[in-house]
């Protein structure tokens, strides 16, 4: 009651008023607030409680449940489009004005990726609602986002590794990149290592390079029946032979080789 005598309104702890001239819509809103309050002061309890008790144990508060329930719910978020403020198209699906894209959180992109960081705060795009990704397969984009909020959903194919490891490349996310090289490493064989190991090296990828030059000099005489072998070039050809890591019985093997090699490039050229 106020000093003139008459009722106060009554409040509720958010600062809501609760009278009735605010209607039934009002209250049913004050009745959803103070639901969602009530919830999110039980959460935040049982939280507080774990924490104490990680902290009573003598550590600091590591949850792996947390950072998973997190991710779990930013990708619920994502796929309902709730607070999405920007959609991401391959070039391919630009030009053929496609309506599709992949919707995403410009804040959640950027937590994983520098390259989307930078993207987001220096360039145009960090405004624009559609962005256009150059350079990259529609396919191995919407992979790439679907793993940036769940990296369990990561599927990788021999279809599909090289358009996921150059989209991951460009993209630095670093995840799928090592992912995908960890996957062609152990795909490495004598029909595949010379091809594996220059798509290595033009992505950047050391680790891979290196693994894959090892496989070429282990199984030399393997690689040399291989049409990868005939269908390289005279640089790539006078680099490989000129090495002395590789195993071979006798020279002959070679040269045999590259008597093959040199009656393909004359038939080509004729």
């Amino acid at each position: 009651m106020d000093g003139n005598g008459e009722p106060e309104q009554e409040r509720s702890p958010l600062g809501v008023d609760n009278s009735a001239a605010e209607g039934d819509g009002d209250r049913g809103r004050y009745s959803t607030l103070m639901r969602c309050a009530s919830q999110s002061s039980l959460d935040e309890s049982s939280q507080r409680a774990a924490a104490a008790a990680a902290v009573a144990a003598g550590g600091g508060v590591h949850s792996t449940a947390h950072a998973a329930a997190l991710l779990s719910t930013l990708a619920g978020l994502r796929r309902d489009g709730t607070l999405a403020d920007v959609r991401l198209q391959a070039t391919a699906a630009a030009e053929a004005e496609a309506a599709g894209g992949v919707w995403a959180h410009r804040a959640v992109l950027a937590a994983a990726s520098p390259y989307f960081l930078a993207m987001f705060t220096q360039f145009d795009e960090r405004t624009r609602p559609v962005v256009t990704i150059q350079n990259v397969e529609p396919e191995a984009l919407e992979a790439i986002i679907e793993y940036i909020y769940m990296p369990e959903s990561l599927v990788i194919t021999e279809d599909n590794v090289q358009a996921l490891l150059s989209a991951a490349s460009l993209l630095q996310v670093a995840g799928v990149r090592a992912a995908a090289c960890g996957f062609l490493a152990a795909a490495l064989a004598p029909d595949n290592a010379l091809g594996i190991r220059a798509f290595a090296d033009l992505h950047a990828c050391r680790q891979l390079a290196l693994a894959a030059a090892r496989y070429v000099h282990d199984h030399f005489v393997e690689v040399l029946e291989t049409e990868e072998f005939l269908a390289l070039s005279a640089d790539v050809l006078a680099q490989l032979l000129d090495s002395d890591r590789i195993t071979v019985p006798n020279e002959e093997v070679v040269l045999d080789a590259v008597v093959r090699w040199m009656q393909l490039k004359i038939k080509t050229i004729q």
